[in-house]
């Protein structure tokens, strides 16, 4: 949790741009001029943007970035059958390869989720303010510097707080952070 932390709070190299950016574990930066991107991590670490592959650009132990500036969408697929829908205005950090007992994604902004079942290995969202976790279930979540707000679609999530409280949601349900108190 601290490296992928640490990973997510990284300046970025390059300037603010309108384009969608993915920055590759290997340190490689590509940008993307469409509105929305497909962007696939493959099991051997390799990413393909809009079905081209870059090939050798994820370094094992590393970790990928991508930032959504306002107006652009990117649908990320990871390696173990998870998907992200990333929001305008939006910064997802993940490791080149998962480990095998935890999955884990730093989240800045707003994204979908819909995650792939796997009793082994849960999958936790952390944000600067609150922490997703699941084993396989479908939900949005938006985390910013006012607020945090988890919408459960199926399955269930576990809610923590950097403050020390939590929460079980079951579907159609939602819980915010507000002025530190889960509402």
């Amino acid at each position: 949790e601290q490296l992928l932390s640490e990973a997510a709070a990284d300046v970025w190299d390059v300037a603010p741009s309108d384009k969608i950016v993915v920055k590759t574990s290997a340190g490689k930066y590509y940008s993307v001029e469409s509105g929305q991107a497909e962007i696939t991590l493959e099991e051997d670490g390799c990413i393909s943007i809009n079905s081209v592959l870059m090939a050798g650009e994820s370094v094992a132990g590393g970790y990928n970035r991508i930032k959504v500036p306002r107006g652009k969408m990117a649908n990320l697929q990871l390696p173990d059958g998870s998907s992200v829908f990333l929001n305008s205005l939006s910064e997802i950090t993940f490791p080149s390869e998962f480990s095998d007992d935890e999955r884990m994604v730093y989240l800045s902004g707003e994204a979908y989720f819909t995650v792939a079942k796997d009793a082994r290995r849960p999958f936790t969202t952390f944000s600067d303010r609150m922490n997703v976790t699941v084993l396989g279930t479908e939900f949005n979540f938006s985390a910013s510097d006012e607020s945090s707000v988890v919408t459960l679609v199926s399955g269930n999530v576990k809610v923590d707080t950097d403050m020390s409280e939590s929460c079980i949601l079951n579907p159609s349900q939602q819980v915010a952070l507000q002025n530190g108190k889960l509402t």
